[in-house]
């Protein structure tokens, strides 16, 4: 939370705020200021999950953040594949509202960077909140992809793949992904067709 204080002459912002807040009160039951190293608060696409027990709260952004709740002190750190070359876009490991897993579990299209050769895979990324144990099922080699969604029985995954060229002589892949045993059921081709003016 980020207060905004409207003084005679002008507006000021105080700094960000980490806030819980009573639902039944509807007031503001405990704060704590952000640690010093980010005085600006979460980034703007961060996204949250708290464990089960209530006890640690998990921040989805570059890297996955894991607060204790009673301190809101920093406990750990889960350290996530970065770009290739500088604007290049992560493969961000996001929590959704509409999670197909257990309330103890995240899991998430992800990226990882073999430590030996260096090769890129693209995998699905499982987190278990209440241990913070993380398991990598690698899929492939790294490619770009354009959308996940999930279908209504939380079983099958779907997106779209673009693999070569650019415009309209790009060549792109529909996945399905079975979320269940991790991996690709089938692949479907979708190549541009001839286009009128």
């Amino acid at each position: 939370m980020r207060v905004v204080v409207k003084d005679i002459d002008q507006y000021r912002i105080e700094p960000p705020q980490f806030v819980a807040i009573d639902l039944q009160d509807k007031k503001v039951a405990k704060a704590w200021p952000f640690p010093q190293d980010m005085d600006q608060g979460f980034g703007f696409n961060a996204t949250y999950k708290v464990s089960p027990d209530g006890k640690l709260l998990y921040v989805f952004q570059e890297d996955i953040l894991v607060f204790d709740l009673a301190t809101f002190k920093q406990v750990d750190r889960i350290a996530l594949a970065q770009p290739e070359y500088p604007g290049a876009t992560p493969y961000r490991w996001r929590q959704t509202t509409d999670s197909f897993d257990a309330p103890d579990t995240v899991t998430s299209v992800f990226t990882s960077v073999d430590e030996i050769v260096h090769k890129g895979t693209l995998g699905l990324a499982k987190i278990n909140l209440l241990t913070r144990k993380v398991d990598y099922f690698p899929i492939g080699p790294m490619l770009p992809m354009m959308g996940f969604q999930v279908s209504p029985d939380h079983k099958r995954g779907y997106s779209v793949m673009p693999k070569i060229g650019t415009g309209a002589n790009r060549a792109t892949e529909w996945w399905v992904w079975d979320l269940q045993n991790h991996n690709v059921i089938k692949k479907k081709s979708s190549s541009p067709g001839p286009r009128s003016v």
